[in-house]
């Protein structure tokens, strides 16, 4: 069985806690993992690799857009025309991801927030 996370969330400098990629690193089962990161990412991201090494996991970048409409959306949300924050539709516990993956596949979400903590 292929264990797979990805991350299509990116990363904002106001953003508070763990980038989603260390998220997606931190919550992955060992031995083979694959991470997809197709998110956009603003300025730099502090990750600690330890868990990339000891899990052996496969990090693998993919640009699903062109960089021009990832500036024009970061664009759109720094001149307030669009509030990011409405657009997280549901959030979910990790334990609950399947579930979470089920209702953004289902089109019943704009974005879907999966929180490493049991508690969302």
């Amino acid at each position: 069985m292929q264990r797979r996370c990805d991350d299509c969330a990116g990363y904002l400098k106001h953003m508070t806690g763990p980038p989603p990629l260390q998220s997606a690193i931190n919550m992955l089962k060992p031995r083979g993992g694959k991470i997809i990161c197709f998110g956009g990412y603003e300025g730099r991201v502090t990750l600690d690799l330890t868990y990339l090494i000891e899990k052996q996991i496969h990090i693998i970048g993919s640009l699903g857009y062109d960089a021009s409409e990832l500036n024009q959306g970061l664009g759109l949300m720094a001149s307030g025309k669009v509030d990011r924050k409405k657009l997280i539709t549901h959030t979910f516990p990790v334990d609950r991801i399947v579930e979470a993956f089920e209702t953004q596949g289902r089109g019943q979400a704009i974005k879907v927030m999966i929180h490493p903590a049991s508690a969302a």
